[in-house]
């Protein structure tokens, strides 16, 4: 009996597997999928004219939230630059409130008998040594947790690698031209191998240098401590620049020098990856071991130095290196 059925069974399913009925659902769903393309929404645009929109919707949204995103950022630095100065000011005060107690003490003491004369010298002594800067400094370099080191959030479009802001830019992907290398056929040339934000802000600093009435000033427009809200207005304003305009010559003459000088610092603190990139991280740091210090000597001379030098220049991309150039040419000037 149930041989019978099995058989029953194969046999119904060798009559539903033919190829008139293979082809019938084929042409089913090839019906179903062209239905799907021409269905007409609301307005009458076909389904992919509707998917295409909202994709670029969902795009634009994505792109508004990112620059939001970054402006939070932006506000937040802020906020924790402007707590830790007030922190560090009531620290300040409050050592050097200490010290104004200790020595209105010592006087107090010195007019006691004279058999605590060694006591209060020893106490001399040590409040004259209570330095209260140096003991800020100390608390400072105890909990610090590193430089600053901004991490901006960059809009990154899935259709193409154009970057619709200045700021926290990848070199490499810039001067591979993107857009730009499609529709002229052409890589850029060495002189666009510079961006031009840094060429903007190279010519303003050099123009606000002309205020200034000598070479000390101009150092000291590079050392200031700009707050960061005036750097964030002057980065802000290049960045609402469309990628195909000009930098407006007349928005940045408005700044002053040390804004100038403090943006094109932050602009080089945000490229991603950095000039030296990472992987030549190691090595620099072997050649300049103290930031801001000299370079290390030992037993090499100054020869062997530049030689180590430009090894490791020769490993970073050519547009790293035109920028690296353009700002070690104005900083020699």
């Amino acid at each position: 009996m149930q041989a019978f059925e099995l058989d029953k069974i194969a046999s119904e399913t060798t009559t539903t597997i033919q190829p008139e009925n293979l082809l019938k659902k084929t042409g089913n769903l090839v019906n179903l999928v062209s239905k799907a393309l021409n269905t007409s929404g609301a307005n009458g645009e076909p389904a992919y004219v509707r998917a295409r929109n909202e994709a670029d919707d969902a795009d634009k949204a994505y792109r508004i939230a990112v620059r939001k995103l970054d402006r939070h950022r932006l506000a937040l630095e802020e906020r924790i630059e402007d707590t830790l100065k007030v922190l560090q000011r009531w620290e300040t005060e409050r050592l050097r409130a200490v010290k104004t107690v200790l020595l209105q003490y010592q006087g107090t003491m010195a007019n006691l008998p004279k058999s605590l004369e060694p006591s209060t010298e020893r106490s001399a002594t040590l409040i004259a040594a209570y330095q209260p800067e140096s003991d800020l400094t100390a608390l400072i370099e105890r909990y610090r947790t590193g430089p600053f080191r901004p991490d901006p959030q960059v809009y990154e479009s899935v259709a193409h690698d154009e970057s619709d802001v200045v700021f926290g830019i990848d070199l490499r992907k810039w001067a591979e031209g993107g857009w730009y290398a499609l529709t002229q056929g052409a890589e850029k040339k060495d002189a666009e191998l510079i961006p031009p934000v840094l060429t903007a802000l190279l010519s303003s600093l050099d123009a606000a240098y002309e205020r200034a009435p000598n070479d000390l000033e101009k150092r000291k427009a590079w050392i200031y401590e700009v707050p960061l809200p005036g750097v964030h207005h002057l980065r802000e304003t290049l960045n609402a620049v469309p990628p195909e305009q000009p930098f407006p010559v007349d928005a940045l003459a408005k700044f002053d020098a040390p804004i100038i000088a403090s943006c094109i610092k932050l602009w080089a603190l945000e490229l991603n990856p950095p000039l030296a990139l990472y992987e030549g991280w190691d090595e620099f740091r072997k050649l300049y071991p103290t930031v801001g210090g000299p370079p290390k000597t030992g037993d090499e001379s100054e020869e062997e130095h530049l030689q180590q030098v430009g090894t490791a220049l020769q490993r970073l991309p050519r547009v790293h290196l035109y920028v690296l150039d353009a700002l070690v040419k104005h900083l020699k000037k």
